[in-house]
């Protein structure tokens, strides 16, 4: 398992080979489709595990890239998201239809907790 920070962690995560992934941006403005573009391009088989928090991302407020990046994570089976408090969050949609494809997952958690949208 490996815990960093920042979106260039994933880079170096990804090519490692790691099943498991946890990446905390709280509290950040980390641009999201940097997140997104790195998560595509170093795409990893052995991935298995991801969890991804925003929590306190004051700015965020669309995740379009981030849902379209997911659905090649297709050996995903854990998936947690957390973008509690982010108050301009206000389209979500995208992520339903990753998580859709998503067909070896097993486990998700979602957390919206006081967004305002």
């Amino acid at each position: 398992m490996m815990l960093m920070h920042g979106p260039q962690a994933i880079s170096r995560a990804l090519s490692e080979q790691c099943s498991t992934l946890q990446l905390n941006f709280s509290h950040d403005n980390a641009p999201l489709k940097a997140v997104a573009d790195a998560l595509q391009r170093h795409y990893s088989p052995a991935l298995q595990h991801l969890q991804l928090k925003f929590h306190w991302c004051r700015q965020l407020s669309d995740v379009s890239a981030l849902g379209a990046s997911l659905a090649s994570l297709t050996a995903l089976q854990h998936l947690q998201l957390d973008f509690s408090l982010c108050i301009q969050l206000s389209d979500v949609s995208a992520l339903g239809a990753s998580v859709a494809s998503l067909t070896a997952l097993q486990h998700l958690q979602l957390d919206f907790n006081q967004c305002r949208q």
